[in-house]
């Protein structure tokens, strides 16, 4: 498994209407802004659904991230690495399902 996609030093770009699958990261951004994320479905990735270096200017709309692990204790479907203004971030209109890594172990115990 690897990532789905992967965009480095990616501005104004749209990832739209995919169904990315079975994946570490389903989609990561890196030193990337201005990208617009809408009708995807991102799903059964290892760790996160969606991973942002950055969220400025970033779109995140009408997505669906189902059974994504949730890496460390996130309680969004993405990571993001760096803090930045929460302004430029817009995320509207996503349906989500999480899987706990916690829950897993437990059951396989």
């Amino acid at each position: 498994m690897a990532q789905g996609a992967y965009f480095t030093a990616s501005s104004a770009g749209q990832f739209t209407d995919n169904f990315v699958w079975n994946n570490v990261t389903g989609v990561e951004y890196d030193s990337s802004n201005h990208n617009w994320v809408a009708r995807n479905r991102i799903t059964q990735s290892g760790k996160q659904g969606l991973y942002l270096n950055t969220d400025y200017g970033y779109t995140i709309v009408d997505n669906q991230f189902y059974q994504n692990s949730m890496y460390r204790t996130n309680k969004n479907p993405f990571q993001k690495r760096k803090r930045t203004d929460r302004h430029t971030l817009t995320y509207r209109k996503n349906k989500s399902r999480f899987r706990h890594a916690s829950n897993r172990s437990r059951k396989a115990a």
